[in-house]
């Protein structure tokens, strides 16, 4: 009977250590599952965070890797910046690498459709563009395209896109420049063929930086930039004029030193023969900093 009683006692312990036994390999199983599963859910969380972050963070074609000149660029708040482009959205900056500590700020507001605007450029573009080189004054570009309400074609936006293209490539100033040369009579407007072939040549793009160029403008890069600068130029500007001119309205050109207003009537003048419009300041660069600094004393 006792010997019985043992052989019963030992099948119990089996069954009972059999048990344990099945139950922990159930939860290796179980841990492993889990295991996996976390590892799965990571990683997973992993690619929704990098496919988020690409969306939010894509500023057009890559400039091109080849050329060790090729400008960086920088979004802000998912909208593409130009590299001279202030945060802001006001202007696009001109400046030496060495300029002055009593360097002149100029803030110029011009539209691309404007025709006095291109007048007063073609007048005096020689003079800025050498100060801006010598460091004696910084230049800030405002384009506006409030022209595009009331002319077909969004002349202003195409032309001021291609020009903050021109930025990103480093030739801003020498493309604002051919712009204006080649300005076309108002309402008349610029060919993709001008803005994207003739302008670039005319400024100097070439190689890496003509294609970049061209897939900048192609892919509108730099438009809702431009777009931005409109509505707020038009809200600074009549900040501006509330404190320092009456409220008084300000379309373009318009051009003001160290914040002081630089009335366009002591810029252009008549021909003696009253038939073309003349610089009514001595354009040579000396002479026209001289006359710059008398406005910013003013």
């Amino acid at each position: 009977m006792a010997k019985r009683k043992k052989r019963g006692a030992q099948a119990g312990n089996r069954q009972v250590q059999a048990q344990a036994q099945r139950l922990a390999a159930a939860r290796k199983v179980r841990n492993r599952r889990l295991l996996i599963t976390s590892v799965v859910a990571v990683v997973v969380a992993a690619l929704i965070g990098l496919v988020v972050w690409q969306a939010t963070n894509v500023t057009g074609p890559t400039p091109p890797s080849t050329d060790p000149t090729s400008p960086t660029t920088s979004s802000t708040g998912g909208m593409f910046i130009p590299p001279n482009g202030s945060p802001d959205g006001l202007y696009i900056e001109l400046a030496s690498p060495n300029v002055k500590a009593d360097a002149l700020v100029i803030d110029e507001f011009i539209d691309y459709q404007c025709p006095y605007c291109g007048l007063l450029t073609r007048m005096y573009i020689g003079a800025f563009d050498q100060l801006v080189a010598s460091g004696d004054i910084i230049m800030r570009v405002h384009l506006r395209s409030f022209l595009d309400g009331g002319i077909p074609g969004q002349n202003s936006v195409r032309a001021a896109t291609a020009a903050t293209c021109a930025d990103v490539v480093g030739k801003f100033s020498s493309y604002h420049d051919v712009i204006f040369a080649n300005q076309p009579e108002e309402g008349i407007g610029y060919s993709d063929e001008q803005l994207r072939i003739d302008f670039p040549r005319a400024a100097g793009i070439t190689g890496p930086d003509l294609t970049y160029f061209r897939q900048c403008y192609d892919s509108e890069q730099t438009r809702p930039y431009v777009e931005y600068m409109e509505p707020a130029n038009s809200t600074w500007m009549a900040d501006w004029s509330a404190v320092n001119a009456g409220g008084k309205k300000f379309g373009t050109p318009t051009l003001l030193v160290n914040g002081k207003l630089l009335p366009l009537e002591e810029l252009v003048t008549v021909s003696d023969d009253g038939k073309h419009y003349v610089p009514a300041q001595d354009t040579n660069p000396t002479a026209f900093l001289a006359f710059l600094a008398t406005i910013a004393a003013s």
